[in-house]
């Protein structure tokens, strides 16, 4: 399993760069023909089993910040999005490399697998996705999904579909690709699958080092929720972000 940094000043200073940040907000809007979307924290919030997990580690081991335990996870789960890992390991591997003693370890890897195993049972669309997604479909906008998963593509789509979310072209995960955001070929193939040029589409995801990747790779990249705001557009939700994108036409000239 990946190794990540301790618990000292860089990881901290980490933490305070993508979570308090200010930086100033500029008007615009954006031209486009299609939008890739990441899945948790911007289409639906899959954190809840994290969020019970931090207030567990807060009362045995003063663990202070929810960011602390998320960059933790963030830091150990690529294993586990390409199959190379299980939920067990990457569950393991961030409990210890938060400073948990080995025997804790064993007791709350064990209760916060049995919580992620609830995860889509419990998780919902964040407020005003289906409206937005609604909207942007309406415009004549080619939609797809992009996320890290332990489950494919179908069962996602499934998911989405279940939640009044049918509007997807393609929903691909990391389990379908063998890859893992920020990585260049997982952007390449989710904006292959909608048949656009990288100019044309824009991603939308709330964690730094994913947009920073989509950015790499040629994408326009905008923060939401406003997580990761170092110098992009960022809005507070998809509700918010409609009045920032527009569709791009195709013009052709008679003669």
């Amino acid at each position: 399993m990946k190794r990540i940094l301790g618990r000292g000043e860089p990881f901290r200073k980490e933490i305070l760069r993508e979570s308090l940040a200010v930086w100033p907000r500029t008007p615009m809007v954006f031209a486009a023909r299609g939008i890739i979307f990441a899945g948790a924290d911007t289409l639906y919030d899959d954190s809840l089993w994290l969020r019970w997990l931090h207030v567990q580690l807060r009362r045995k081991i003063a663990i202070n910040t929810f960011e602390e335990v998320r960059y933790a996870w963030d830091e150990v789960s690529d294993d586990l999005w390409t199959g190379r890992a299980t939920s067990g390991e990457a569950l393991l591997a961030m409990l210890q490399s938060l400073g948990v003693p080995r025997m804790l370890c064993s007791e709350l890897g064990a209760a916060a697998q049995t919580r992620r195993g609830r995860l889509f049972q419990e998780s919902r669309p964040l407020a005003g996705v289906r409206q937005a997604i609604a909207q942007f479909a309406r415009q004549g906008l080619a939609l797809g999904v992009l996320a890290n998963s332990e489950v494919s593509g179908e069962q996602l789509k499934g998911w989405l579909h279940s939640h009044g979310l049918s509007q997807f072209q393609s929903v691909v995960t990391s389990q379908d690709l063998g890859t893992a955001k920020p990585h260049a070929a997982a952007y390449l193939q989710a904006v292959l699958r909608l048949r656009l040029k990288i100019d044309d589409v824009i991603y939308v995801g709330s964690r730094e080092r994913e947009l920073a990747g989509a950015e790499s790779v040629g994408l326009r990249a905008i923060a939401c929720p406003a997580r990761a705001r170092s110098g992009r557009l960022w809005v507070n939700s998809l509700i918010e972000l409609t009045s920032h994108v527009t569709l791009r036409r195709l013009w052709t000239q008679a003669g």
